[in-house]
């Protein structure tokens, strides 16, 4: 069966990302070192580029040392909460449901009630709707609506932080794929975004966030319209205020790389004749952190910064993309002997596309 007519994610890497996954496995299996979590990587590409069948690999790659769990708000409609989904999910996944009952005693099961807690709350809380004039209530009644949406609001929070930081996860790690958020209706986008920065503020969490940039800050525009009409008189620069949005959110992007010639022909091969190309796992013997240290040009890196007149936030970004791409480029030349990275402009490139992007 060659299944010819298909648009699913693959499981197999036909494109040549093998170095990438193997460079984001290495970064999260050393997450102790590494990765001050809670921490958002995003996946990023413009509709058929691979983002799905990216993460695929990572996720596959990650199963066996983290609970992992791939969520498509997509497919899931505007009544269906973000949150809810999330619990459903990470209740369902088979790890965590076989370590939990691995255990021989009460913890397990007040375990069990703390993820149906905030479930069913989830199903409660609902936002003021403006279907009655609140006006004409009195006092006591409109401090009684506001006082019970806070409380249910903080309640359901609470209970998601206590799970999430349960000692349960604090050696096994959760790994969590978002996918087709790029795909999502405006209030969706802005649901997903905010419970990942508010709600999974935690430092079990780790996040993959596939999207086209370019569709997310169309979103943006949408939901801030009033905020940038108000603000055109005064220069408003809509362009930097969504970077920055997205920055805070997404701490690590990772734009998907263009497919080289090999990795083309052997796409079309694996489409016409099913032929797969078995990918054996690279073993890098040394500590990319402290070869990167020990590379990195410490004044030359400092002196771009200055002249570009960066925020922290920004100069802790361009050292996090600085070391992701020096491991790629560890991983895709590992086979060379003698193989040196040139940091001055690995460095350069960094600040060069976070400076002047586009």
């Amino acid at each position: 069966m060659y299944n010819f007519f298909n648009d699913i994610e693959s499981e197999i890497d036909y494109l040549g990302y093998n170095p990438y996954i193997e460079a984001f496995n290495y970064l999260l299996i050393n997450n102790s070192e590494l990765i001050t979590p809670p921490v958002v990587f995003g996946i990023h590409g413009k509709w058929g580029t691979g983002k799905s069948t990216f993460m695929k690999l990572i996720k596959n790659k990650l199963d066996k040392d983290f609970y992992t769990i791939a969520i498509n708000p997509w497919e899931y409609g505007e009544n269906q909460n973000f949150i809810t989904i999330f619990l459903a999910k990470l209740y369902n996944n088979k790890e965590v449901k076989k370590n939990i009952f691995s255990k021989e005693n009460d913890s397990a099961i007040n375990f069990l009630k703390c993820i149906f807690k905030p479930l069913k709350l989830s199903v409660d809380v609902k936002p003021l709707k403006l279907e009655y004039d609140f006006n004409k209530f009195s006092l006591d009644e409109q401090k009684n609506v506001i006082d019970s949406f806070i409380s249910e609001n903080f309640a359901l929070k609470e209970s998601i932080s206590y799970i999430l930081n349960h000692n349960f996860f604090s050696k096994k790690k959760i790994v969590v794929f978002i996918d087709d958020l790029d795909r999502c209706s405006v209030k969706k986008i802005m649901e997903v975004i905010e419970s990942i920065k508010l709600i999974f503020n935690s430092p079990n969490c780790i996040f993959f966030l596939g999207c086209d940039t370019n569709y997310i800050e169309s979103a943006l525009s949408i939901e801030y319209e009033k905020f940038i009409e108000n603000n055109e008189k005064l220069n408003f620069d809509f362009k930097s205020f969504s970077r920055e949005y997205l920055e805070k959110i997404i701490q690590i992007p990772f734009y998907i790389p263009s497919i080289s010639e090999k990795a083309v022909r052997g796409y079309i091969d694996s489409i016409l004749y099913s032929k797969k190309d078995q990918y054996k796992p690279i073993k890098v013997k040394e500590n990319l952190f402290n070869s990167f240290r020990l590379n990195l040009k410490g004044d030359f890196i400092s002196d771009l910064i200055v002249k570009s007149n960066l925020n922290p936030r920004r100069i802790k970004r361009i050292l996090n993309l600085t070391f992701l791409n020096y491991i790629f480029m560890k991983f895709k030349n590992n086979e060379q002997k003698n193989f040196n990275i040139d940091t001055k402009l690995l460095s350069l490139l960094c600040v060069t596309r976070e400076v002047y992007p586009g």
